[in-house]
């Protein structure tokens, strides 16, 4: 990989980053960046995004714990059981193929693009409590579908918890630090069959912890319903690629 590809796509993981800081869903664009603009496989660009993702998870985690909106007794359950489901998750991806792949990926922009319009000033920030026994069955799916589709864990979490009757603030909280197990987890999955370029994926990631920093105040001054139209419009535009491609062979 050249050094002008390489600093593309570093520049890639900043603005990712920016958007998950901004609106909360724009690291779900990073898979399809690296494949459309960077060219990779999409059996590179998962796992490569998957790692990437410790750094949002952390710098997430610790802004959430900073203001003690963290539910410890919610997370624990879901970081518990994401674990088995991003090293499942990884396992499929690789014995899937890449027409299979890229159609899941498109799938997930789609969802993502259908939740995104969809934020906390539209939503009651109250909820009712989850059981074990239900964060169990998330933190699983959550966990599996990550690592297959490579878009970190927040994109999928927030939307299934609010389906289920969770609040908004518990939904996007929780989202944070189950990042990081299922970056940890599905990237020693990947690694076990050699398909992970960590270097890539440790310069996005560093890369995207900035950006969700810079995200969260650009977030404060523009107005939000904006950023979610643009975010929306990039989803819908990166499914109909990969469905092309998907289709197209």
């Amino acid at each position: 990989m050249s050094i002008e590809l390489f600093l593309l796509l570093t520049v890639i993981g900043l603005a990712t980053g920016t958007l998950i800081g901004a609106v909360g869903v724009g690291g779900v664009l990073l898979v399809p960046a690296l494949v459309l603009i960077g060219g990779l496989d999409v059996h590179d660009a998962t796992p490569v995004a998957t790692l990437s993702f410790l750094f949002t998870g952390v710098v997430g985690t610790v802004a959430y714990a900073r203001r003690r909106r963290i539910h410890r007794p919610t997370t624990k359950w879901l970081l518990l059981f994401a674990m088995p489901g991003a090293v499942a998750g990884a396992f499929t991806n690789v014995a899937l193929s890449a027409t299979a792949i890229t159609v899941v990926i498109a799938a997930t922009l789609v969802a993502a693009a259908v939740q995104s319009p969809r934020g906390a000033s539209d939503t009651d920030l109250s909820g009712r409590a989850l059981g074990p026994a239900a964060l169990a069955v998330m933190g699983l799916l959550v966990g599996f579908g990550s690592t297959l589709s490579g878009t970190g864990g927040p994109v999928l979490l927030i939307p299934v918890m609010l389906l289920a009757g969770a609040g908004v603030e518990l939904a996007v909280s929780s989202s944070q630090p189950i990042q990081v197990p299922i970056a940890i987890f599905g990237a020693a999955s990947f690694l076990l069959h050699g398909s992970l370029d960590w270097q890539l994926a440790l310069s996005l990631g560093s890369a995207q912890g900035v950006g969700t920093v810079v995200g969260a105040r650009v977030g404060a001054r523009l107005p939000v319903e904006m950023l979610r139209r643009l975010v929306t419009w990039a989803l819908v535009a990166s499914a109909a690629v990969f469905a092309v491609k998907a289709f197209a062979g």
